[in-house]
């Protein structure tokens, strides 16, 4: 009876540490996916950037005005305005997040320049 039940003993423990070698090596491998993914995001989000800043980059070159004639109308103007930059940013983002196109941004930028 003491022999069965250490090979019982012996045989459990085998079981426990064969299957605490698999969680182990499948956290392993989901640790693996986990940088795999955070290094796929980094670069998604590194692109998603650049891509904004393209975004960004065609609607300066498409208005019909430039960054001191619109500094001049925030100068003049009795409400408080953002500045250039954050005008840009929020006509690019606004049609970006509407799937709008360079020239439809171009076009709500000129109009709002406008009714300045």
């Amino acid at each position: 009876m003491i022999v069965l039940l250490v090979v019982y003993t012996i045989q459990t423990t085998m079981i426990t540490s064969s299957s605490a070698n698999n969680e182990f090596i499948n956290l392993i491998k989901i640790g693996d996916n986990k940088m795999t993914t955070l290094d796929e995001k980094m670069n998604g989000e590194k692109l998603l950037a650049d891509a904004k800043k393209a975004f960004r980059a065609e609607i300066e070159q498409g208005i019909n005005f430039s960054r001191e004639d619109y500094s001049l109308k925030v100068e003049n103007s009795s409400t408080e305005m953002v500045d250039y930059d954050q005008f840009i940013k929020n006509v690019a983002q606004a049609c970006y997040d509407n799937d709008g196109t360079v020239e439809d941004a171009i076009f709500i930028a000129n109009d709002a320049y406008s009714n300045l």
